[in-house]
């Protein structure tokens, strides 16, 4: 499956890792470079600018992959299920 990019207008805002395009719900991968300060904040604005066009960003880092994978499935299932009438 191939990254969605998503534009505001003619301004490219990002290429999302996983998309439900539908629903509006992404699914972002944060490996560890990450962390760092730079990229954090390149992050947080790209998320914002996502949210502000309505899309639900949902992040998962290395750590949630391998201790917390059910949460993350169950944040991803929720947020679905409660955007655009989308079932899970």
């Amino acid at each position: 499956m191939p990254a969605l990019e998503v534009f505001d207008g003619d301004r490219f805002v990002a290429r999302l890792d996983l998309a439900f395009e539908e629903a509006k719900v992404a699914v972002e991968h944060d490996g560890g470079w990450h962390a760092d300060p730079a990229q954090v904040e390149q992050d947080r604005d790209r998320r914002d600018r996502l949210r502000a066009l309505g899309w639900a960003v949902i992040v998962v880092t290395n750590d949630r992959l391998r201790d917390h994978v059910d949460e993350a499935i169950a944040e991803v299932a929720a947020s679905l299920g409660g955007r655009s009438g989308v079932a899970a």
